[in-house]
């Protein structure tokens, strides 16, 4: 716990000398119970802390004008006493808010203070847009996965301050909170992360945890990318602020999909994906295999059967353990991963009915077609990187990313061809474009 007050140095004083009478010594030490001003609390935090705004309207020759905190330097000193609390903040003060002056900092914070806890929820960046940089980031990046979890309900801050550091984005819940570093060729430098894993570091020895998300592998997935993450913030905790506003209670779930569904998934380029007007000479002629079967390569055949493993080990594992966490915290952890386990059944549901019908050729008869299991190389058009993918419901690790099958790329790798260039629009709200330039077992 902390202590800290915004009136100078006598306060401070006072305060320690109560403290120390009526607890002592072991006690104060027991509970790491500091008091100081808001300067000596710069890179330290508290779980909970105390924070100091009296002020008396009442001199010794009567009323009289309380002085207004509105400098530069008053600014910066109410915020570090405002943000050194992990869980709480006690505010004490004795002057009213329409008592103070409009320019005065202190009546700003204590008038947010007095709102409905919906309307502080609401104070953030204001409009983040995709494709349009905006102040509180550090980069386009930075604002794509911020939308991308504050669309799903959590609360985000974009470059959180912590002593002489900033955090690009910190997830907060009740009394958890998660850092979230992205990390791009783009915006961070080979010459920064040198900088960025000393960082790390040292928060971790005061209590952070870090999550870190790269580039590439946002522009690939999105939305397979930002899973592990989901699952770690049920995993402390971390639940949305908002679990149930975009859905109905009478919301049906979808059928699972029927054989003539899975079958034109298989056969079919994506429908999301427009095909642009680019010639593709065929490849070679494919021996030709039963009617009703898929022909896939040997390799590609392990990785759908591997897949297949993991997703039914997923099933089995169940819900992430949530320890000490109340009952509303568990239900909503539940509710969670009652959706999570539907997307799993759903994919495993579509690989089984694949390897029923596979049938193994000799890679040099797959043709120029993308088959369930390959590895399919492309290029982006925006960037111009080259990278591999497989899609794949979980990450099968090895030299490859994954890709959702639910993801736009996804859709599109899934039934692409060689030669061919697809535009699609990402769920960042991005219009991307790929050209395919392999397809391999």
């Amino acid at each position: 716990m902390g202590v800290i007050t915004l009136l100078g140095s006598a306060q401070t004083r006072l305060i320690a000398d109560l403290l120390l009478n009526r607890l002592g010594p072991i006690e104060l030490e027991s509970r790491s119970l500091r008091v100081d001003k808001p300067e000596a609390f710069q890179g330290d935090e508290r779980d909970v802390m105390f924070m100091g705004l009296v002020a008396s309207p009442e001199g010794e020759d009567g009323p009289k004008r309380i002085g207004a905190l509105s400098k530069r330097g008053d600014k910066q000193r109410l915020n570090v006493a405002a943000s050194r609390a992990r869980d709480q903040v006690w505010v004490f003060h004795s002057a009213r808010p329409e008592e103070l002056a409009g320019s005065d900092f202190r009546k700003a914070y204590l008038e947010y203070l007095a709102k409905p806890s919906a309307d502080q929820l609401d104070h953030g960046p204001g409009e983040v847009l995709p494709d349009v940089r905006h102040e509180a980031f550090d980069s386009l990046f930075e604002q794509r996965v911020y939308l991308a979890l504050v669309e799903s309900g959590f609360r985000v801050r974009p470059q959180y301050p912590v002593g002489r550091y900033r955090i690009d984005l910190v997830v907060e819940g009740g009394a958890r909170r998660l850092a979230i570093e992205c990390d791009g060729d783009e915006f961070h430098g080979a010459d920064q992360r040198g900088d960025d894993a000393l960082r790390q570091r040292e928060l971790e020895r005061l209590g952070w945890t870090f999550w870190r998300v790269r580039g590439s592998q946002f522009f690939r997935d999105p939305t397979g990318s930002l899973r592990p993450l989901r699952e770690l913030l049920a995993s402390l905790s971390i639940e949305p602020l908002v679990m149930e506003a975009t859905v109905a209670v009478s919301e049906e779930i979808e059928a699972p999909h029927v054989a003539a569904d899975l079958e034109q998934k298989v056969a079919a380029p994506a429908e999301a994906a427009t095909l642009s007007a680019t010639t593709v000479s065929p490849g070679p002629a494919a021996t030709r295999v039963p009617a009703g079967v898929i022909p896939v390569g040997r390799r590609s055949l392990d990785r759908l059967r591997c897949e297949a493993d993991l997703l039914s080990e997923r099933l089995a594992h169940g819900a992430p353990h949530t320890p000490g966490a109340d009952a509303r915290i568990r239900r909503a952890a539940a509710r969670t991963w009652d959706k999570r386990a539907e997307e799993i059944e759903e994919r495993l549901t579509e690989v089984r009915w694949v390897l029923e019908r596979a049938h193994v050729v000799d890679s040099s008869q797959l043709g120029n077609r993308s088959w369930p299991g390959a590895v399919v190389k492309c290029r982006s058009k925006t960037t111009g990187e080259e990278f591999s993918v497989v899609v794949s419901g979980v990450d099968l690790g090895g030299e490859y990313e994954h890709v959702s099958p639910t993801a736009p790329l996804g859709e599109i790798t899934a039934a692409a061809e060689v030669g061919a260039t697809y535009a699609f629009d990402a769920p960042n709200g991005s219009r991307e474009t790929v050209e395919i330039i392999s397809v391999s077992d």
